[in-house]
C-alpha cells in the first residue's frame, strides 16, 4: 500500500489460509514475552512521534505568530485569540512530551507498560488538533507547501490507526489491565 504519510511504516497485512507452522518454529512463551515488550515499547515511541510533530508544529505557528503583523500595527502574537491557540497547543504538547518520557522511564525501570498506551492514545488523538491549530495560527498560507504543515498534517492522522490502533487496540490494553485484580490504580503515579 502507497500511503500519503508516513512512510517509513509498512501498513498492509498478509493473511494465510490453512497455514501449519511446525511446532519446533513456533515462539514459546519466552518468545511471546519478547513481542509483547516490544510492542508495549512502540506505543511509547509513537507518543514520543507525536510529540515531535506537535513540536514542530507549534514552533513553525509560534515563529509565524512573532514575525508576522498580517497588514496590521502589531505582530499577530499580541492578538488575545492568537496566544489562546499557541497556549493550547503549548499545553498539550507539554503534557504530551512529559507523559511520554514517564512512559518510557516507567517501562525502563519497572516493566509497566500502561503508561506507554496511555501516552500513545493521548499523544495520537491529540495530534491532529494541535497541528490544525498550528494551521489556524497561519491562515491559509499554512496550506501552501511553504510552512510544511502538509506533511504534519498528513502524519498525525495516522498516528491514531496504526502501530495499534488507539480504539480496537490500545483502549483494549488498558481496558484490560483495569479489570485485572490486581490493578493498582496509583501504581504508574509511584
Amino acid at each position: 500500500i502507497e500511503t500519503v504519510g508516513h512512510c517509513a511504516v509498512s501498513g498492509p497485512h498478509i493473511k494465510f489460509t490453512n497455514l501449519r507452522v511446525p511446532l519446533w518454529n513456533r515462539l514459546d512463551q519466552d518468545g511471546i514475552k519478547i513481542v509483547e515488550t516490544v510492542f508495549t515499547i512502540t506505543a511509547g515511541l509513537v507518543g514520543s512521534f507525536c510529540t515531535g510533530v506537535m513540536r514542530t508544529a507549534f514552533e513553525k505557528a509560534l515563529t509565524f505568530a512573532r514575525t508576522e503583523k498580517r497588514g496590521g500595527d502589531t505582530f499577530i502574537i499580541s492578538h488575545q485569540s492568537v496566544s489562546d491557540i499557541l497556549i493550547s497547543m503549548k499545553a498539550i504538547l507539554e503534557a504530551s512530551r512529559y507523559l511520554t518520557w514517564k512512559a518510557l522511564h516507567l517501562f525502563e525501570t519497572t516493566g509497566n507498560g500502561e503508561l506507554c498506551y496511555l501516552a500513545k492514545i493521548f499523544a495520537a488523538d491529540h495530534c491532529v488538533q494541535v497541528v490544525y491549530d498550528g494551521m489556524r495560527v497561519i491562515g491559509v498560507d499554512s496550506y501552501s507547501k511553504k510552512y510544511g504543515f502538509d506533511k504534519l498534517l498528513m502524519d498525525s492522522a495516522v498516528f491514531s490507526i496504526f502501530d495499534g490502533g488507539n480504539v480496537g487496540v490500545r483502549r483494549r490494553q488498558v481496558q484490560d489491565l483495569f479489570k485485572s485484580d490486581s490493578y493498582d490504580p496509583l501504581g504508574p503515579m509511584g
